[in-house]
């Protein structure tokens, strides 16, 4: 009686045994995987959100495997698919279900499906309240049954089955029962006096083999020669070894050596302190490393993976996990049938994967194989066939990879290979240093290049392409669209289809000069030459040879307003042959190279009317003499001829010799005056605190000035993608990037943050910027296009276009008639047409105006000085003949006094040089602060991001009237730091770059 009671208490100690060690697995699997552990007694692990390596997981639960939940509070869930539904509840294994309280499922599809349960071996069934199956196939079927062996069946309560009907078992090894409900064997009827000097050693079968054997208190040996050597150590299978405290050895061969080490499955060997080895031939010889699988090989003995070996965890703390999966580094973690994590604290997480039948999709050949692995410190890899080979770089996604320091590869055949890299999506590819392709088929070959969208490519340095189907082919160059190319160097492309070429066709005696510093906005917009822009729907400067006509190039000419043309160099065109524009809202020019208003034609038209009522003619046909009168004398009279020089029949008298010099002196200034004889007195002025009395000291001194000023300036040298928080790009190939941007129609790109592109071919870029036409192109916070205004242009912050084919550029600059161009801030341009440079009551000078050519061609203020003095010197001529020639000497004698003077034309053009440079200087200013003011929003968006990993974010930034883009990437780095790198872009070539690293404690 007293001998059955013992046997009692020994399985129930041995259960709670099985139970603890069961948490100790779970324990050390959640901390070779990373996570941190709670403080809960019944929690294995989970981060700091409460998620875990699986798909569901409750308080303190642990799953790890695809789709592995864990419900219960305290539950674990180890394997693929695997389900712990209650409290404490454990399933190990692919398919396992542990479902109810306290429950426990151990093997593939193993159930334990009522409180208290536990369901051990492969399809092992244990449906009633604290059933117990042990073995494949095992069923426990009532309450506080046990089912013990491959196939058993126990369907009654309170009982032990170790068979079914028809397939029962004999029980060999028994023990003698010391209670008198403990079962007996034979030795007891045999021999009474027979007692056992340890809880339980049995031999073989037929008695001719090695007796188990157990060597300390409370070890327990089943087996053929089974040892169990140490406290509380526990054999069982043939030849099992279990040699430590607490170590525990399950299945023939298996070796447990090691204080707690625990060794399961045929051959398994745990050799170190807190060991874990579960498969056959799993080996873990690290202190509290684990390995989890068995042979490299499939159920008829192919290799999984050629040349690997079996399950191996052989650095300290590390875990291996799948057949053949090795994790050699400390810490290292490998999980997945033939993953390889080699050096410190590594992770390869993802199975074996062949690389010629993954890409055609029809099956798998055993031959073209590619493994998991991380073989570089802090280096992780997860996917199939993901590999990361350089220190910290991350590759995740089937057949990834990662081989720049710090690199990241992320998507199905990413590739990311140079220094600080990144390539993100299905097949991206980041190939240089610094280089960031965020999409599916993105390709960055080229350091410092950036791709937003999808299947753009960049291949001169620090371009920067965003949205789909685009190419950079010039350095800090920058294409944003669809199928947009910018491929001249500091040049910037934007809407749909913008082309920017990168240089004329050779000759045969001279190479093609490449071009620069080119922009075009607008869908379909092109410039084929340097330094030219092209602002609107279909405008163009040049003639590429994909246009009409024959090749041109144009430089330094722009093309202002939907499809304006320029087609001469050093020119500015709003319109083209056959669909000109007015130029509206111009204010009258000053300089001579200003255009002129209607209002300032009309005024000297007026002029020379009056000139023409007051003229004065011959008395008769023979010319011979003109009589001039008046009510109170006239200054000429009776004038036949006479002369100052000898060749001359001009008459000239005092007061009108003084007039003409005292004009003269008038221009000159500087306190000059006429003196009694003639002469021109008195001239002094001041330049930089020095008095100079000759005009040309003054010069001189004038010309030093700006000279120094100028040495001080320096001269201006298929899918949508959607990217940030509620973005979303809902038609073929269109791209959106900022939070709650939104592209609409095919082909479309957003870029800022509530960007919309509605329709086909549009491009928004910038915060609140919004296209409702088709074939427009919006740039700068909060510019609109209305629905009604196909083929449109946009730029500048809260400008508009309300009319078909109009562009406005400016900030607040509004179009709302058809054609028409608002050129400037605040601009309005009503009139169908147009090109308006200011409103109705706010107006601007046209200035640096070349001289007008064609008929169509805008004139200057010195064209219509000159037309204006060749009026009034016709009205003269046929009103004022002699009194004309009365004033020949004072010409002559004026003339010769200033021939060395300079004349209001130089001082005009000292005076443009000098605005234009200040000008240049100013309008560089604004785009570096438009600049800071998108780097500004960027940060701030990676900012208020959700604390993930990778982070990515976009903006637009406007500072007097100009705008810019910045695009930047943050990612998490391990322990506690980030790193931040992003870029920023303006007009005429400007751009800036940022990289930034922080850290926390």
């Amino acid at each position: 009686m007293g001998t059955k009671t013992t046997c009692v208490a020994s399985h129930n100690e041995r259960t709670r045994a099985a139970m603890w060690r069961a948490k100790v697995l779970s324990a050390a699997i959640c901390a070779g995987l990373g996570y941190s552990m709670s403080g809960h007694a019944q929690t294995v692990c989970s981060d700091s959100q409460g998620a875990a390596a699986g798909t569901a997981v409750a308080a303190d639960g642990t799953a790890c495997g695809h789709n592995a939940s864990a419900i219960g509070d305290g539950s674990t869930a180890f394997g693929d698919s695997a389900i712990a539904n209650g409290d404490h509840a454990a399933a190990f294994g692919g398919g396992a279900i542990a479902n109810g309280l306290n429950t426990a499922a151990l093997g593939v599809n193993a159930l334990a499906n009522s409180d208290g349960a536990m369901a051990v071996g492969a399809s092992a069934v244990a449906t009633a309240t604290s059933a117990l199956s042990l073995g494949t196939a095992a069923q426990a079927l009532a309450a506080n049954a046990v089912a013990l062996g491959a196939g058993s069946v126990a369907d009654r309560s309170n009982t032990v089955s170790v068979g079914a009907s028809g397939a029962e078992r004999q029980i060999t090894n028994v023990a003698a029962g010391t209670f008198a409900t403990d079962a007996v064997n034979l030795a007891q009827l045999t021999d009474a006096t027979h007692t056992a000097s340890t809880f339980l050693s049995v031999g073989d079968a037929n008695g001719d083999g090695a007796p188990a054997v157990t060597d300390g208190d409370g070890a327990v040996a089943l087996g053929r020669a089974a040892w169990a050597s140490g406290s509380e150590s526990a054999a069982f299978g043939a030849a099992a070894l279990a040699q430590g405290n607490g170590a525990t050895s399950l299945g023939s061969e298996a070796v447990a050596a090691g204080n707690l080490a625990l060794a399961g499955g045929y051959g398994a060997s745990a050799t170190d302190v807190n060991a874990v080895a579960l498969g056959g031939n799993a080996s873990a010889s690290g202190v509290a490393s684990l390995a989890i699988g068995g042979r490299n090989e499939t159920a008829d003995g192919t290799a999984i993976l050629t040349g690997t070996s079996n399950t191996l965890a052989s650095g300290v703390a590390s875990m291996a996990v799948g057949a053949g999966a090795r994790a050699t580094g400390i810490y290292a973690n490998a999980v997945g049938a033939g993953s390889y994590a080699s050096d410190r604290s590594a992770v390869a997480v993802g199975g074996v994967v062949d690389v010629l039948y993954d890409e055609l999709g029809e099956g798998f050949d055993g031959v073209n194989l590619q493994a998991t692995e991380a073989t570089a410190r802090l280096a992780s890899a997860f996917g199939s066939g993901a590999q990361a080979t350089e220190y910290a770089s991350t590759a995740v996604g089937t057949m990834a990879s990662a081989s720049g320091i710090r690199s990241i590869a992320m998507g199905y055949r990413t590739t990311a290979t140079g220094y600080d890299a990144t390539a993100i999506g299905d097949r991206a590819a980041a190939t240089a240093d610094w280089a960031t392709a965020l999409g599916a088929g993105n390709v960055v070959s080229v350091t410092e290049g950036t791709a937003v969208g999808g299947f753009n490519t960049v291949y001169a340095q620090s371009g920067v392409a965003v949205g789909y189907g685009n190419l950079v082919a010039g350095a800090y160059a920058t294409a944003i669209g669809y199928g947009t190319w910018s491929q001249a160097d500091d040049s910037v492309a934007i809407g749909h289809q913008a082309f920017v070429w990168h240089s004329g066709l050779p000759t045969d005696d001279q190479p093609a000069v490449p071009f620069s510093n080119d922009v075009a906005i607008g869908s379909y917009s092109e410039v084929f030459g340097s330094n030219s822009v092209a602002l609107g729907q279909g405008a163009r400067v040049g003639n590429s040879i994909f246009s009409p006509g024959d090749s041109k190039i144009v430089n330094n000419s722009v093309a202002l307003g939907a499809g304006s043309f320029a087609d001469r160099d050093n020119t500015v065109s709003v319109g083209s042959s056959g669909a000109e524009r007015q130029i509206t809202n111009v204010a009258a020019g000053d300089h001579d190279t200003d255009a002129v208003n209607l209002a300032q034609l009309r005024a000297v038209a007026g002029n020379v009317g009056d000139l023409a009522n007051g003229a004065v003619t011959y008395d008769d046909s023979t010319k011979a003499k003109v009589i001039l009168g008046g009510a109170s004398g006239t200054v000429i009279d009776n004038v036949a001829d006479g002369s100052l020089v000898s060749t001359s029949h001009q008459a000239i008298n005092g007061g009108q010799f003084n007039q003409g010099l005292s004009t003269l002196a008038n221009i000159i200034g500087g306190g000059t005056i006429v003196d009694p004889t003639g002469h021109l007195r008195g001239f002094k002025v001041s330049v930089l605190g020095q008095d100079y009395t000759s005009i040309a000291g003054a010069i001189g001194a004038l010309d030093t000035a700006v000279n120094s000023l100028s040495h001080g300036v320096a001269p201006s040298v298929a899918g949508g993608i959607a990217v940030g928080q509620g973005a979303a790009a809902v038609a073929t190939s269109s791209v959106s990037v900022g939070d709650a941007s939104r592209a609409g129609g095919q082909m479309a790109t957003a870029v800022g943050s509530h960007s919309l592109a509605f329709g086909p071919g549009d491009t928004a870029v910038g915060g609140g910027a919004n296209v409702g036409a088709d074939q427009s192109t919006a740039v700068g916070a909060n510019a609109t296009i209305a629905a009604s205004a196909q083929n449109s242009v946009a730029v500048g912050a809260s400008s508009s276009v309300q009319s078909a084919s109009g562009t406005a550029l400016g900030q607040g600059a509004a179009v709302t008639a058809t054609g028409a161009v608002a050129l400037g801030a605040g601009s309005v341009a009503d009139q169908a047409n147009t090109v308006s440079v200011g409103n109705a009551t706010t107006q601007r000078r046209i200035t640096n105006v070349a001289v007008g050519q064609a008929p169509t061609d805008a004139v200057n203020r010195q064209q219509m000085d000159a037309a204006t003095t060749q009026a009034v010197q016709t009205a003269q001529s046929y009103a004022d003949a002699g009194d004309a020639q009365t004033l020949s000497s004072a010409n002559s004698y004026t003339d010769t006094r200033v021939a060395n003077a300079v004349s209001r034309t130089d001082f005009n053009a000292f005076e443009n040089r000098v605005e234009q440079r200040f000008g240049a200087l100013d309008t560089r200013v604004a785009r570096v602060g438009a600049m800071g003011s998108a780097m500004s929003g960027m940060a701030g968006a990676i900012a208020a991001a959700e604390g993930t990993d990778n982070r990515v974010s976009a903006a637009a930034g406007g500072y007097r009237g100009e705008g810019a883009l910045a695009v930047g990437y943050a990612h998490r780095l391990p322990g506690r730091g980030a790193i931040i790198v992003g870029g920023a872009l303006a007009g005429g070539g400007e751009s800036s770059g940022t990289v930034g690293v922080s850290f926390g404690w």
